[in-house]
């Protein structure tokens, strides 16, 4: 009786082991998409004030200070998708 529960419960860590690297790579693979996301926003209001410089609509100073804003709110939402990822890996790995 002793070695059934011993083999079970030897099956049951496995498989949580098992769990915890897929969704361990799931979250990755989460996060990877959003700073992706995150990059193409940023990627999308550059060509914009490209675009309102071309049309004179916008001074070159102000074309830097807007894309320097924001390059500081790329940086923030990187930064805090990858607080939430090593948060969700810790969790991930306790079990």
């Amino acid at each position: 009786v002793s070695e059934l529960y011993s083999t079970k419960t030897s099956v049951a860590n496995e498989n949580k082991k098992s769990k915890s690297v897929v969704s361990y790579g799931y979250v990755h693979d989460l996060v990877e998409e959003g700073r992706v996301s995150v990059r193409n926003v940023r990627m999308d209001a550059n060509h914009q004030l490209k675009d309102l410089q071309t049309g004179e609509h916008i001074s070159e100073d102000e074309i830097r200070r807007a894309e320097n804003d924001i390059q500081t709110m790329t940086d923030r939402h990187i930064n805090e998708l990858k607080t939430v990822q090593e948060q969700k890996e810790k969790e991930i790995m306790k079990v």
